[in-house]
């Protein structure tokens, strides 16, 4: 910020505000000043309402979006829910509205966007408050946006990633990482999480296996998490421990749960 030098990606050194697409994941409330940082440093205006079309779109998920209102004046639109369909489909409509030839202002992706399950796009709505504060109504202002925004919800998870991106700079947790599940079963009613992630779905256990050895063999890990937001609750979780430390003994393979 002193020098004057805007935030660039990790590893390719490039600018974010050349980027087409800036996504946040936002897992706590606490983060949401960092996203605002990242925009000022990266010398994107802050407010959604102040960017145009040179600007990159910005966007965000997470659990924390399921409540969007304390961070609508910054983003162009939310994902809502599970994001494996509806991101592909964000961007499919983000891949055809940027065609050559087209120059379609933002405008136009934000109403196409909007038609998709699960998007909220924030610019495309009327909120009221209160006089104390407090949220009182919000109304679509185009016919394009859904009266109600339901949760994306993937009734069959996706087989487990196991060609990521593997960095070349340090990364914090420098390990593969498989879901096994998800949703939690115990409703305990403080738990944020295990609210938004329901209902549990899980991945069958020779799917898990087999994703493990792919992990290890494509990107060199020695270490691999089992990822959910409760790994004791996995059906035979003992089992599938074993199974995996048995097949993959050679590999020196450590398990994180």
């Amino acid at each position: 910020q002193t020098k004057g030098i805007p935030l660039f990606s990790l590893e390719s050194k490039h600018p974010l505000k050349d980027f087409d697409i800036i996504g946040f994941s936002l897992g706590y409330e606490l983060t949401y000043t960092n996203v605002l940082n990242m925009l000022h440093l990266s010398q994107i205006p802050v407010l959604a309402s102040e960017r145009n079309d040179s600007h990159p779109i910005v966007i965000a998920g997470g659990t924390c979006v399921l409540n969007p209102e304390p961070m609508a004046d910054f983003i162009d639109f939310f994902l809502i829910g599970d994001g494996e369909e509806g991101l592909l489909e964000l961007l499919d409509s983000f891949r055809d509205w940027k065609q050559p030839g087209k120059g379609a202002p933002r405008k136009q992706l934000f109403r196409q966007v909007a038609t998709i399950p699960g998007v909220y796009v924030p610019s495309l709505y009327q909120v009221e408050y209160q006089a104390d504060g407090l949220f009182k109504s919000i109304t679509p202002t185009v016919a394009q946006a859904s009266p109600t925004i339901q949760r994306r919800i993937v009734t069959k998870l996706p087989p487990p990633v196991t060609k990521p991106v593997v960095p070349y700079i340090e990364a914090v947790h420098d390990r593969g990482a498989i879901e096994i599940q998800r949703g939690c079963s115990r409703g305990c009613r403080f738990c944020q999480a295990g609210t938004i992630y329901r209902p549990v779905r899980e991945h069958p256990r020779e799917e898990v296996i087999q994703a493990a050895g792919e992990l290890i063999t494509n990107c060199g890990y020695d270490e691999v998490s089992l990822v959910s937001l409760n790994t004791s609750d996995y059906p035979h979780i003992d089992e599938l421990v074993a199974n995996l430390s048995h097949r993959y003994r050679h590999h020196n393979l450590a398990l994180s749960l």
